[in-house]
């Protein structure tokens, strides 16, 4: 009995050893499911503090995406404000410019109008005023020859009325030299006295 005693002995101190190796490591497990626990739950916590960080962030970094949007947006429509106001700017000077142009365009077709009209005018003045030169030349050279027809006509007239009348007061005729003499003298007081 002894031995067996002893194997008991031996046998109950070795299940001793084991269960109290078995505890340690129930006891080991225990503190590592713990610590495990405690691990998982800072990992936890510290990944819910990294999302929530991360969301405010998120949420903070939109708030100013929307604020630069909004400041953008207000510059754009700024922007878009000066280009409309410089287009209807430029369209006005445009139209400004067009009207001028159109101005000066109808003052030089007027002018060349004016111009054409003076000169045909002109030419037109002129060649009328050609034709009365001419008729006028025309006219005095046919008045000269009438004078000098009609001086012919006064001229022999004079010297056959001379030539009678010399014969009545004289009872005698004249000779050439004689009637020729007394006829420029009759003639020179006719143009003095403004008969002829």
């Amino acid at each position: 009995m002894s031995l067996e005693i002893t194997a008991i002995f031996i046998l109950c101190t070795a299940l001793a050893v084991v269960l109290s190796a078995y505890d340690r490591k129930v006891r080991e497990l225990n503190k590592l499911k713990v610590r495990k626990q405690e691990i998982e739950d800072k990992a936890r916590q510290r990944a819910e503090n990294i999302i929530s960080e991360a969301r405010n962030r998120a949420l903070s970094i939109l708030e100013e995406v929307k604020l630069d949007a909004g400041k953008e947006e207000e510059g754009v429509r700024e922007k878009l404000d000066e280009v409309a106001r410089l287009q209807v700017i430029d369209y006005k000077n445009k139209l400004h410019n067009i009207s001028n142009y159109i101005e000066r365009r109808l003052n030089e077709e007027a002018d060349n109008f004016r111009i054409a009209l003076e000169t045909e005018t002109i030419g037109t003045q002129q060649a009328v005023a050609k034709k009365i030169n001419d008729k006028y030349a025309r006219l005095e050279q046919e008045l000269e020859e009438y004078k000098k027809h009609r001086w012919e006509e006064i001229e022999s007239k004079l010297a056959e009325i001379i030539k009678q009348v010399s014969q009545k007061v004289l009872g005698k005729s004249l000779g050439v030299q004689e009637h020729s003499d007394l006829i420029i003298q009759a003639l020179e007081e006719a143009k003095r006295k403004n008969v002829i």
